[in-house]
């Protein structure tokens, strides 16, 4: 109770569990946000996990060499911020509430900064259709 199982434990020991905690983190991320996120990615290079929020927002999250969650958004111009209205996400605890507060805070700052009728119309336009989680 209270922990996922993309918890990070110690420090890094093989690909195959590097992979292991991505393809969770990968799960994990389509569960929470479903349809408001599209193209998510795993680059096993970076360690990293990517998507598209509101297809308008590009984060990228994981985990450091220590196990603490991070995540951010790109800007242009090769810029990012790990900022959202206050609230710091590059060294959130590694456990379930955290990480989804840190999710949480995220999807409230991509919403705040899109128009009531885009986030309204993308409602009706994906939650009609659907979303597509591939599988891994």
């Amino acid at each position: 109770p209270g922990k996922l199982a993309i918890i990070y434990m110690s420090t890094r020991k093989t690909d195959k569990e590097e992979m292991i905690l991505l393809n969770n983190l990968y799960k994990f991320i389509n569960k929470f946000y479903d349809y408001k996120c599209q193209m998510v990615g795993i680059n096993s290079e970076r360690n990293e996990v990517s998507f598209i929020l509101y297809d308008s927002f590009s984060i990228v999250c994981g985990f450091d060499e220590h196990g603490a969650f991070g995540a951010k958004l790109n800007l242009p111009n090769n810029l990012a911020t790990t900022y959202f209205l206050g609230f710091d996400c590059s060294l959130v605890e590694n456990n379930e509430k955290s990480i989804r507060e840190a999710l949480s805070k995220i999807d409230s700052y991509c919403k705040f900064r899109l128009p009531d009728k885009f986030l309204k119309e993308y409602d009706r336009v994906y939650k009609k259709n659907g979303h597509y989680i591939e599988n891994y």
